[in-house]
């Protein structure tokens, strides 16, 4: 079909449901069992009423369904009432039948003969035959109908169905569902009704039709209106006069607006809110991926009246304005296509184009220095490309690393490193990395003249004493102040750390006074040491680390039998304080 008879007709459909100045409404005749909201009665013997379906039969049976008015506002004019209904069984040939209405509630008329009675007491609102045939029935509105449902605004009411000549007819009751299409449909009323001092009640949108992403504004107006409210597909309701759709809230479709006058009577209109033709396409095109050098041409959706102009990440590609494009770059390419008919936009998802880059570099690049015992993991820069579709394999020296077909690879191994980079189409190779694995420092440790001092040339210094950091102790020689272990860690020029071996120091501030007279035995000792020496000393016995483990004054004899085996420090001290004598003490 020509666009321009699309259009035509979209407009047609939009302008048809434009205005009404009444409102129709359906209720249904539904209840629980046991209800008695539809029901029959039987006119024989004591007489029989039976919850459920409706039954009529000539002058034996006679059946109704109770409504519930309230929705009819008091004062509302009626002008049409349509009675609905089910019939789901026929024996004979309808005639004579007769449905007539009755002012109130007959699920509450118990007694049976009462009942029948009641059932033709009201006005007779229609003389139309029941179906012949197993379907669904609607009886026309009447004059005495509508007046019957005016009279009776807001409160109860029952309909009736009675004669049939000597055909039984069977019409489904209270378990029908509320479908008026539904072969097991509940009886219904169909009624429409204008609002009394309301007229020129009427629904509108502009734009309309309007271009799909576009917003549209619904428009209500009449007199005597107080309060409007909408409703329309996908749920949508507002309580505005006006209210504005945007792109998130608005669906195509019949909008109806509700009008209220203040005592709440309801007035009715529709709009029926329809698209222009938007364009809508999609970007073709392969490979998608692929090496620098090559390229793709993309295409999207043809037709007379269409104009394009093709974006990358967002900008607009300068002189891309045909049904395709000749890519040879990196980007989210998408397609702004014009249908010039009308005037609407529309804009294609997005399509990725990758693009490898020649000699990618790795990281990290060129010569790399790694300490041994540490791993490096070596990764191949292609940031801003999409890599789906890309397959790896890392070479060492030329030759392909067994099983490393991974966007990364982590060696601890020197070799001169890169890796192949392949796609359907094509494939190039990154640049190298030559890896270099370099042995941790051992600085020695020597000791001069109370001065500690290891190997210069280092790029780092750091001294400990007991396994604890001299703070500012950070260059290759330290002045030893204390006795204990010295330790230095160093960092060469490669990042590579390590650590000296220790360096016990225990000969500073030992007093000179009769050293050599002293004497401690056995050494090494299983249970006890004794101690010879010219005055009285205090032992004190400690860890290599520092740790003081034993203090004893007048030490002549000590049991160490309690320490276990290893090596120690004994420092013997005498009265003044002075420190006489350290030596090393092994317990066996």
């Amino acid at each position: 079909m020509n666009m321009k008879k699309i259009y035509f007709l979209a407009l047609l459909s939009c302008l048809s449901f434009a205005v009404f100045g009444q409102t129709t409404v359906d209720i249904f005749s539904t209840g629980a069992t046991g209800s008695f909201t539809t029901a029959t009665a039987v006119n024989f013997g004591a007489g029989i009423r039976q919850d459920g379906n409706i039954g009529t039969s000539g002058t034996v049976a006679r059946g109704y369904a109770v409504f519930n008015l309230s929705s009819i506002p008091v004062g509302a004019t009626v002008t049409s009432c349509l009675i609905g209904f089910t019939v789901s069984t026929v024996t004979g040939t309808p005639a004579t039948c007769a449905t007539y209405g009755y002012a109130g509630n007959l699920s509450t008329v118990t007694v049976e003969a009462t009942l029948f009675a009641d059932m033709v007491s009201g006005p007779l609102l229609s003389n139309v035959n029941y179906a012949a045939t197993v379907s669904n029935q609607v009886l026309p509105s009447t004059a005495a109908s509508t007046n019957f449902i005016q009279t009776n605004e807001g409160n109860t009411v029952s309909i009736c169905w009675t004669g049939g000549g000597t055909a039984q007819v069977g019409i489904i009751g209270e378990a029908g569902v509320t479908s008026t299409t539904s072969a097991s449909g509940a009886p219904y009323l169909q009624i429409t009704y204008t609002c009394p001092g309301v007229s020129g009640v009427a629904a509108s949108a502009t734009p309309n039709p309007v271009c799909v992403g576009a917003p549209i504004t619904l428009n209500a107006s009449g007199t005597g209106v107080t309060s409007y409210s909408w409703a329309g597909p996908g749920g949508y309701t507002s309580a505005m006069q006006n209210p504005t759709l945007t792109t998130s809230s608005l669906s195509f479709g019949v909008y109806t607006l509700t009008a209220y006058t203040a005592s709440g009577c309801a007035t009715q209109a529709t709009v029926n809110v329809a698209s222009k033709i938007t364009p809508s396409g999609i970007i073709t095109g392969s490979p998608l991926l692929f090496c620098q050098g090559q390229g793709v041409t993309l295409s999207t959706l043809s037709g007379a009246g269409y104009t394009y102009q093709w974006y990358n990440n967002g900008t607009l590609i300068s002189g891309a304005t045909n049904q395709t494009y000749n890519d040879s770059v990196n980007g989210s390419i998408t397609a702004q296509i014009t249908y010039t008919v009308d005037g609407c936009v529309g804009t294609t998802p997005s399509t990725i184009v990758s693009v490898l880059p020649h000699d990618p570099l790795l990281t990290p690049a060129g010569n790399t220095v790694v300490c041994v015992g540490s791993d490096l993991t070596l990764a191949v820069d292609l940031t801003g490309i999409v890599t789906t579709g890309v397959t790896y394999q890392w070479m060492d020296g030329g030759i392909a690393i067994a099983g490393a077909t991974l966007p990364t690879y982590t060696t601890n191994t020197s070799g001169a490193y890169n890796v192949i980079l392949s796609t359907a189409v094509c494939n190039d190779t990154s640049q190298t990395t030559d890896l270099t694995i370099s042995l941790l420092p051992n600085p020695p440790i020597s000791y001069y003249s109370g001065v500690l001092s290891t190997s210069s040339g280092y790029a780092n210094y750091q001294w400990f004493l007991n396994l604890v950091s001299i703070p500012g102790a950070t260059s290759s020689t330290l002045n030893a102040a204390n006795d204990g272990s010295y330790r230095v860690r160093v960092t060469d020029v490669n990042g590579c750390t390590n650590y000296s071996s220790p360096y016990d120091l225990y000969t500073l501030g030992v007093s000179q006074l009769s050293n050599a007279d002293i004497n401690i035995y056995p050494n090494p000792a299983d249970k006890m040491i004794h101690i010879n020496a010219p005055v009285a000393v205090r032992a004190i016995i400690s860890s290599v680390e520092g740790k003081k483990l034993m203090d004893v004054t007048d030490a002549t004899d000590i049991d160490i039998d309690e320490l276990p085996g290893g090596l120690y420090i004994i420092m013997l001290y005498n009265d003044a304080g002075e420190r006489l004598k350290v030596d090393k003490l092994i317990k066996n």
